[in-house]
């Protein structure tokens, strides 16, 4: 993982963890949104626009097949290797 990929990981986990009030340590790649992290569909969406606001590219991510931290993550890296 490059330098830019390890930044937006680092970020996007920051961001998660400030969302849902946990420290970041107690979020790992392996985590479901659903399941691990009690996450609604509602919680989601308000996610989802943290990232925007917060500079992520998130208009190719499909939130209904991401389930967990390390899909987001990877799909999100792999658009910005696009561009």
């Amino acid at each position: 993982m490059n330098d830019q990929s390890q930044n937006t990981k680092e970020k996007i986990i920051n961001l998660l963890a400030e969302h849902i009030g946990v420290d970041k340590e107690d979020i790992s790649l392996e985590d479901t949104f659903t399941e691990d992290l009690h996450m609604s569909a509602s919680d989601l969406i308000d996610f989802s626009q943290k990232l925007k606001e917060a500079g992520i590219d998130i208009s190719q991510v499909d939130f209904t097949e991401i389930k967990d931290v390390e899909s987001l993550v990877e799909n999100i890296i792999s658009q910005e290797e696009l561009k």
